[in-house]
């Protein structure tokens, strides 16, 4: 929606680049990530732009009124505990399995935490993805329990289906397998030969097909 806003600016859409950027900054986009654009200067000098500025800030703390605010920091510090002890796999493997029954917990309790539970990257530009913790699941525990969680979660609409996607095919290629997703890069390589069963695949957890998503 970025980049439709500067088109309709450049265009003079001035009421149309508005429109999306309050639906930007309605989805935790901040304010000065426009106002440092000189592209919207005229924008912003509409009765309706000047609007959308003096309540920014009571709009912002209402909307962070909705998140958890406090789950996204501990998933925060879950990544950054995930990157430690690169050379020392015992350690991390500690790591791995303290994660895993924290993600578990926050599954049964709370559902998937995407963007309507604890903001997107724009809330405040840190990674807070879970897909990394994901594909430090144990094997047998991904399978049994975090592929069908994440299909349940990808029909009720709040999980991206490329996550899902992502956590299949590293599954996959960590034991030596080829994806059947498509979601990394190589596919000529690391992918199995029938595109039509991959195509399959994608489709049913809820991603284009391959030709599809190389026009996308």
């Amino acid at each position: 929606m970025d980049k439709y806003a500067e088109v309709s600016a450049i265009l003079g859409k001035e009421e149309i680049a508005l429109d999306f950027i309050q639906k930007n900054i309605n989805q935790g986009m901040l304010l000065r990530s426009y106002l440092h654009n000189p592209v919207f200067a005229d924008v912003f000098k509409t009765d309706r732009g000047k609007k959308i500025v003096s309540d920014y800030e009571a709009d912002r703390s209402e909307y962070l009124a909705t998140l958890d605010l406090e789950l996204r920091s501990e998933i925060q510090e879950m990544m950054q505990n995930d990157q430690m002890y690169v050379e020392e796999q015992e350690k991390r493997n500690v790591i791995f399995e303290r994660n895993t029954s924290r993600l578990i917990e926050i599954f049964e309790e709370i559902g998937y935490p995407g963007n309507n539970i604890i903001g997107p990257f724009n809330v405040d530009f840190t990674n807070s993805d879970i897909t990394i913790l994901l594909m430090h699941t144990p094997d047998s525990i991904r399978i049994n329990y975090f592929i069908p969680k994440l299909k349940q979660f990808v029909k009720e609409g709040s999980c991206d289906p490329k996550t899902l996607g992502v956590v299949i095919d590293n599954l996959h290629l960590f034991n030596d397998e080829l994806q059947i997703i498509g979601t990394y890069e190589n596919k000529e390589h690391n992918m199995i030969s029938d595109k039509d069963q991959v195509n399959i695949n994608r489709l049913e957890i809820g991603l284009p097909t391959l030709e599809m998503q190389e026009k996308l």
